[in-house]
């Protein structure tokens, strides 16, 4: 804690204070608030810095998300936590299935719509093709939730596997936004 010490007559006293301190340990919710404080300023940084520094960063932002897919094991909140660092469009694009099941596709998506010219833009594809054929395994397996639209889980899974078939190194399409 950092702090100026009270004075009296120009020098330092001895004083108490009272503070109230909060620890959330939860771990999930730790790791969901710093994955968007780091993301959303390295995002920031990619805006300021030259163009030989902002390849660094972005491959620093792909680091962050894989990291971030790999340890956020709370499906239930893991899309309200990457809302907010997409991108407004790519928000509105998949708005309608948010609150069903963990779309891990949508940071490579984003990425890519952020970046379109980076280099290394097929390893991106390549994850993001990994994360849409995880996400198809996870949705596929797990039951529709009760309060859920009526055929959302198989309209989501359709759309997903178009995604898929739009963005496979067969297709010569190879545009997330397709599907937007």
């Amino acid at each position: 804690m950092v702090f100026n010490p009270a004075l009296g007559n120009g020098r330092p006293i001895g004083v108490w204070i009272k503070l109230k301190i909060k620890f959330d340990v939860n771990r999930e919710n730790t790791i969901a608030q710093r994955f968007v404080h780091e993301i959303n300023n390295l995002y920031k940084k990619t805006s300021v810095t030259l163009p030989s520094e902002k390849e660094h960063i972005q491959t620093l932002i792909l680091a962050k998300d894989s990291e971030f897919v790999k340890n956020m094991t709370d499906a239930l909140n893991f899309n309200r936590t990457i809302k907010k660092v997409l991108l407004p469009e790519t928000v509105s694009d998949w708005e309608k299935y948010w609150d069903t099941y963990p779309l891990t596709f949508l940071l490579y998506y984003d990425f890519m719509h952020r970046f379109p010219d980076f280099r290394e833009r097929k390893s991106v594809e390549t994850q993001m093709l990994n994360a849409l054929r995880y996400d198809i395994h996870f949705i596929e397996n797990t039951p529709e939730l009760e309060n859920s639209n009526k055929g959302a889980k198989e309209r989501l899974l359709q759309k997903l596997q178009e995604l898929t078939r739009n963005n496979s190194p067969n297709s010569n399409q190879n545009n997330p936004a397709d599907l937007s």
